[in-house]
């Protein structure tokens, strides 16, 4: 089973922008003779917007784990984010060092893995 089954469709995306963001902003960054820099800064720019708008980067993840970790209450997180309150104690287990179990949730709804065991 993979490793990425114990993480959220929302961690899965975040984790996906970074890598995503990092490997694209070395990769214009190697190609100077086919764009100059301010091009270059001009599509990263509006690669790295679009990012944000789409919560691929500091998305509902990010600000919960920011949120959460100022003491704000799980259920008044989750309300403000729209998120499922599941998903925002599953977030708060895992900032607290709790072991995850095999399959979040998430992956489960969608048919991707086993029910758990009772």
């Amino acid at each position: 089973m993979s490793s990425i089954n114990w993480i959220s469709k929302n961690e899965q995306r975040e984790a996906l922008g970074i890598y995503l963001y990092d490997y694209v902003s070395e990769s214009v960054s190697k190609y100077k003779k086919h764009a100059d820099p301010a091009t270059q800064l001009q599509f990263l720019t509006r690669f790295k917007n679009w990012m944000l708008e789409n919560d691929w980067l500091d998305g509902k993840i990010s600000k919960a784990r920011e949120w959460l970790a100022q003491d704000k209450g799980l259920y008044e997180t989750a309300q403000q984010l729209q998120m499922p309150l599941e998903e925002m104690e599953y977030i708060f287990l895992r900032m607290h060092d709790y072991e995850p179990t095999n399959v979040h949730p998430d992956n489960l709804a969608a048919a991707k893995a086993p029910p758990y065991p009772l």
